[in-house]
């Protein structure tokens, strides 16, 4: 990128921040967005206050890389057919006498500590679900259509803190 400088005449050269190769990938899609709208209807209808600073937050999570390559795992058909997006405290186990998790004494038990919530991702097999979370489904192997917002290819649900009475 270059630009001429009004008073000498010369040319300046500007360098993106942020790497071509990485633009590209870090670009949402439809699809992307869909979620985006998706995940904040869901963390956002617990009562009669909208919280404007959810949407924000929740493209700040799917553009973190991490999250971003899972979605893109997940629309590719290279992953796993489903994600679950939670915002809770994230459980920590820890002994009573500080210990890591590995240590704890099987008298005393695990205390948990709580934590402010936060945004985060798992297949359903790895976190203790706390509170209401949602999921994205790919349906069957093949990749989803990333620039149509939304299809049959992937479904979106919710289940609520009391999953038996989602039911």
């Amino acid at each position: 990128i270059s630009q001429r400088d009004a008073a000498s005449g010369a040319i300046i050269l500007h360098r993106p921040l942020v790497p071509r190769e990485q633009i590209t990938a870090m670009a949402l899609t439809a699809r992307h967005r869909w979620c985006i709208d998706k995940i904040s209807q869901c963390f956002n209808n617990d009562g009669n206050v909208i919280d404007e600073t959810l949407t924000p937050k929740v493209q700040g999570f799917i553009r973190r890389s991490d999250v971003l390559g899972k979605f893109n795992a997940l629309f590719s058909g290279d992953s796993t057919n489903v994600l679950f997006v939670h915002y809770q405290s994230k459980q920590v186990l820890s002994s009573r006498d500080g210990k890591n998790a590995e240590n704890i004494d099987v008298n005393r038990g695990p205390v948990q500590e709580h934590r402010d919530p936060e945004f985060f991702i798992s297949t359903g097999d790895t976190n203790l679900m706390t509170s209401k979370c949602c999921y994205f489904i790919r349906q069957g192997n093949d990749a989803i259509n990333v620039s149509e917002s939304n299809d049959t290819s992937l479904l979106y649900g919710e289940i609520s803190s009391s999953p038996l009475k989602t039911f």
